[in-house]
């Protein structure tokens, strides 16, 4: 999946894949920025302060680690499952 439809895409849908595919923030956040605080990516989801250079790099180290095609499968049942609820907020 391109980074830019990503980085278009809800963070937290991102933040979801992220634990269903079994990784942590702290994990992530300490090989993506080993000189900031371990919390650091915690942080920025939580403040709603992701920036997409965090989305990016979260990505593409993700897709190091397991493959694209299978976080683009669990990404994929995210946005549906995220779009679906959507829909039914909006039919209420």
């Amino acid at each position: 999946m391109d980074n830019s439809i990503i980085v278009t895409h809800n963070p937290e849908i991102l933040l979801e894949t992220i634990y269903n595919l079994g990784f942590k923030l702290v994990e992530i956040s300490a090989n993506i920025y080993p000189n900031n605080h371990p919390n650091y990516l915690s942080g920025r989801f939580s403040e709603h302060r992701i920036k997409p250079r965090d989305i990016v790099l979260i990505v593409g180290y993700m897709v190091d680690q397991i493959g694209e095609s299978v976080f683009d499968v669990e990404y994929n049942k995210e946005l549906d499952r995220f779009n679906r609820m959507m829909e039914l907020r909006k039919a209420q």
